[in-house]
């Protein structure tokens, strides 16, 4: 019985995304044009990797890639597929690793494992991303 009921998230994701919409702002260079930037760890270890795939006024879409760039069994690489709306000051994930389109929810069991609040996972994601390259003193100059 409990596999056919539906999951419904109690939890409003909006204050996250702003928060995400800031955490950005203070990483990124100013998205005028599209274009990619590298940005490294003070250690050079890691190696941050920023792609501005779309940019119209009101909206940016931005692909983030973190890599260890030495044999680590801590880190693993990340991709982040990320819409940023610039007016509504908003940062949510679109997309990640290879998954295209993440449903709001998702029935639990299911055929690719995902769990019933996979969207806000990984937006809880971006977040600890964002945090990390923050400690480690990663930015974007430009």
């Amino acid at each position: 019985m409990l596999a056919n009921r539906v999951y419904r998230p109690r939890v409003n994701s909006t204050p996250l995304h702003e928060a995400n919409f800031h955490r950005l702002v203070r990483l990124l260079p100013p998205l005028d044009e599209t274009g990619s930037w590298t940005a490294y760890d003070a250690a050079r270890r890691l190696r941050l990797e920023l792609l501005v795939r779309e940019r119209f006024p009101y909206t940016s879409m931005v692909e983030l890639r973190l890599f260890p760039l030495a044999d680590n069994p801590h880190f693993a690489s990340c991709c982040l597929n990320v819409r940023i709306c610039h007016d509504a000051r908003v940062a949510e994930v679109t997309g990640y690793q290879q998954h295209r389109r993440i449903a709001s929810n998702y029935p639990y069991p299911n055929t690719h494992m995902l769990q019933p609040d996979e969207r806000w996972q990984v937006n809880v994601l971006l977040k600890e991303v964002l945090d990390f390259c923050q400690q480690q003193g990663i930015r974007f100059d430009v």
